[in-house]
């Protein structure tokens, strides 16, 4: 995964049935010096984003034409849409399976990610990643 400025590569490493993986984010010495990114699997995201809401935990805002983008691409049952949009929740998916994640804002200098692998979906969501980081911006996070 390379972020837009092509100053970060993922280098991902991961124990043999991927449960433990850990993604370094690597950048020249040059470029500033960018939040920390923890991320958690859960078995159901929508799941665990409707708990953590319920708790008072605030979620990164995506914006509303990312949901158009989704429909136009995968053409997405309208339920699970909805459920997207309304919970802020990411996605993506390949020919073996799907990913769903959210992101807390940035608290301090780290921010978390809270992610569910459906089927044998092996990526880290990699499409959402300019999503992520022009949210992140547009709400002076970055």
């Amino acid at each position: 995964v390379v972020d837009e400025s092509a100053t970060l590569d993922l280098d991902p490493v991961a124990d043999g049935d991927g449960a433990v993986r850990i993604a370094m984010n690597l950048a020249p010495p040059t470029a500033p010096i960018l939040p920390r990114h923890v991320a958690v699997r859960v078995e159901n995201a929508i799941d665990a984003a409707r708990a953590a809401r319920d708790r008072g935990l605030a979620f990164l805002a995506i914006p509303a034409n990312y949901y158009d983008d989704l429909d136009a691409r995968f053409g997405l049952d309208p339920e699970l849409l909805t459920q997207l949009r309304e919970l802020n929740l990411l996605y993506d998916r390949d020919e073996t399976g799907s990913f769903i994640h959210f992101y807390t804002p940035i608290i301090g200098d780290v921010f978390f990610e809270i992610v569910e692998r459906r089927g044998a979906y092996d990526g880290y969501g990699a499409a959402s990643a300019p999503v992520r980081l022009a949210a992140q911006r547009s709400n002076g996070q970055r």
